[in-house]
């Protein structure tokens, strides 16, 4: 069970109900009393450790939810890294168009995160529900469901996460390369307009 993140425009008041709110999201993960007190002699102290024992726990999820989890970090880590100053003019599907105006939506992982190497097409069907990405995250990421908006919870998460990327993603950059170039090898009908 995870609580909604707490926000707040004053960033230091911010940051202490973030870390509040990843530790209470620790300990109700907690199943007996005498574990609900060693899980409290053992929160860590930093937000570091912290955001590092939830990526223990993210990895210690039953089935493909850890693989999935690190793909949606990863992307959102990788994905708004300043681009070089190079313009490439090629046809792309709409979906992708919104990258050039620095905006990544929730649909627009989902499609990414449903695309597999091996397909020739676009299979809609292996869309993960955002809600489901969200859950697996661990607290990390938030849905805005009006915005169509995934992101980190806080701005110190994606500096976390952005400061770690080479050691914690290494092969973040190469899962995007992949993705994207399997896209461009799709066939795309009117159909498609969504992709």
């Amino acid at each position: 069970m995870f609580l909604a993140p707490v926000w707040d425009h004053s960033a230091e008041l911010s940051f202490r109900f973030l870390l509040a709110q990843l530790h209470i999201d620790q300990i109700v993960r907690q199943r007996s009393p005498e574990a609900v007190e060693q899980a409290l002699t053992k929160l860590p102290k930093k937000l570091d450790e912290t955001y590092n024992l939830i990526l223990k726990r993210i990895n210690d999820q039953d089935g493909n939810d850890p693989a999935l989890a690190n793909r949606v970090l990863s992307w959102l880590t990788w994905i708004y890294l300043p681009l070089p100053s190079v313009t490439i003019d090629l046809p792309m599907p709409p979906a992708i168009y919104g990258l050039k105006n620095r905006t990544f939506t929730a649909s627009m992982l989902r499609q990414a995160l449903a695309i597999e190497s091996q397909h020739t097409a676009f299979h809609p069907r292996a869309q993960v529900h955002v809600e489901r990405l969200v859950e697996i995250c661990a607290g990390l990421v938030s849905l805005d469901i009006e915005h169509d908006r995934i992101d980190f919870v806080h701005y110190s998460t994606q500096e976390y996460f952005h400061a770690a990327r080479r050691t914690i993603f290494p092969n973040g950059l190469l899962d995007i390369m992949t993705t994207f170039l399997s896209l461009f090898s799709f066939e795309f009908t009117s159909e498609d307009s969504d992709i």
